[in-house]
């Protein structure tokens, strides 16, 4: 899907060793590419000409050398200096051979600095994926239970209760492994959005204030994730909670400072 947008880091353009010596017409050529880029960094179907035009630089005689004489060949030009590749397509236009351009390192520079959005969208996604899994194997699981009971009809009782008291055991050790799903959520959710590796503090210690968090909201997890979004756009603390423990001790303040300031972008819902 072509995305209408895209982040332009100005400092880099700015500073670049290889666009500090571009001809000036060359880096609005290049800068054409990126706006033709889809969310892959990939132009399909263009020749040279066609994106010289599009880059409002005209094919006139004058002046001499003219404007479009400087930028011809930016295509080889930019692939020299390692800023795109280029192959060419099966697809002519007007007997003019069509090339499908990529911009190199595109899509990891489009994925950094995430926004408070993008972060949250991003956790989504991750989640969704990692559930679909989960049930993928729940289902596979129950086709192997299904099946291991049809070869089991067979075997004597003693043999029964040997693999019932096996699968119990996995059972039990499979529950304690997860332990309170809620907890669980809150922890991946808050590592994500601040886009942090883990927490500072002990494990022990963040389950329990995430536990605190939930036992004081009103509205279960949806109340200590609009708390989370609330520390996250506040522009002081976002930089000073790394826990659990920091969120559970900051909360009063944060709501104070929710109350007497312009509304920022977290809402506060009902009951928390």
């Amino acid at each position: 899907m072509r995305k209408y947008w895209f982040k332009f880091y100005g400092q880099d353009f700015l500073t670049d060793t290889k666009l500090i010596s571009m001809d000036p017409l060359r880096k609005i050529v290049f800068i054409t590419l990126m706006c033709l880029a889809d969310e892959d960094g990939v132009i399909d179907y263009i020749n040279e000409d066609d994106l010289i035009k599009l880059s409002g630089i005209d094919n006139d005689d004058y002046p001499d050398p003219s404007d479009y004489s400087r930028v011809t060949g930016c295509l080889e030009y930019f692939k020299e200096l390692g800023m795109i590749t280029v192959t060419d397509s099966n697809v002519t236009r007007n007997k003019t051979v069509t090339h499908r351009v990529t911009l190199c390192n595109w899509k990891s520079r489009q994925g950094e600095n995430l926004s408070n959005a993008e972060r949250q969208k991003k956790y989504r996604e991750k989640h969704k994926i990692a559930s679909k899994k989960r049930n993928a194997t729940r289902n596979d699981s129950n086709v192997t239970q299904r099946n291991d009971s049809n070869t089991r009809e067979d075997k004597n009782r003693e043999d029964k209760n040997i693999s019932t008291n096996v699968d119990t055991a996995v059972a039990v050790v499979e529950k304690k492994s997860f332990g309170n799903q809620d907890i669980n959520q809150l922890g991946e959710y808050f590592l994500s959005v601040f886009d942090i590796p883990k927490e500072d503090c002990t494990q022990a210690e963040s389950r329990r204030y995430w536990n605190l968090l939930l036992k004081e909201s009103k509205t279960g997890v949806d109340g200590v994730r609009w708390l989370i979004d609330l520390a996250l756009s506040d522009e002081f603390y976002k930089n000073n909670i790394t826990s659990s423990k920091d969120l559970y001790y900051k909360r009063i303040k944060l709501m104070a400072r929710k109350r007497g300031s312009v509304p920022i972008i977290a809402s506060m819902p009902k009951e928390l």
